[in-house]
């Protein structure tokens, strides 16, 4: 059955405080105000520092929002086998608000340079991200830290012991714009 969102903060969602969110073997790694989520904001690239010197060797992350910092909801839920910091990165980058000075680049062809400009920043994944940077005052990236625990996965779904471990915690936070990709929808399939 699923949950009917709300208007207004917390959405209708679960809250967890800090010590809770340790409880899930989670730890946040770094904070950032939504506001500061601009182009070539000094803050961001501090941020995203904090990002690539702690999860260098992460594969797990939550992300979640806040509106004091003494609660937060869980948003979004992810995993990669190579280390998540780009993934992160990427992420963040999109929530950049529109400006279509900065989202019109040149498209190169295989065979030609510049072929036409091209307006990034309209696909689907940079309205998601967007409408998450509004939805928050503070937004925050949390890392798996048990990974050297985690077993690898032999039920033949093909899934990573990564991606077990992001659908077992989702399971359990229910963060409000995870969906389930690829081998980890077959794996929640055959889980029940």
């Amino acid at each position: 059955m699923k949950i009917k969102v709300e208007k207004e903060y917390p959405y209708g969602i679960t809250e967890f405080k800090p010590n809770q969110i340790k409880d899930f073997g989670l730890k946040v790694i770094a904070e950032i105000e939504a506001s500061e989520i601009q182009a070539d904001n000094q803050n961001m690239r501090k941020f995203f520092y904090t990002i690539k010197k702690k999860c260098s060797d992460k594969h797990i992350w939550i992300l979640f929002g806040s509106n004091d910092k003494n609660s937060w909801i869980p948003l979004q839920a992810a995993s990669k086998t190579k280390n998540v910091a780009e993934e992160i990165r990427n992420d963040f980058l999109c929530m950049i608000p529109y400006n279509r000075d900065n989202s019109t680049k040149s498209w190169d062809s295989h065979f030609y340079k510049s072929v036409m400009d091209i307006d990034y920043g309209r696909e689907r994944k940079y309205q998601k991200y967007r409408k998450i940077r509004n939805m928050c005052k503070w937004l925050g990236i949390a890392i798996f830290e048990n990974e050297n625990k985690l077993e690898e996965v032999n039920d033949n779904s093909g899934i990573s012991k990564y991606q077990k471990a992001e659908c077992d915690i989702a399971f359990e936070l229910k963060p409000m714009l995870w969906n389930p990709a690829g081998k980890e929808f077959t794996y929640l399939k055959h889980k029940g």
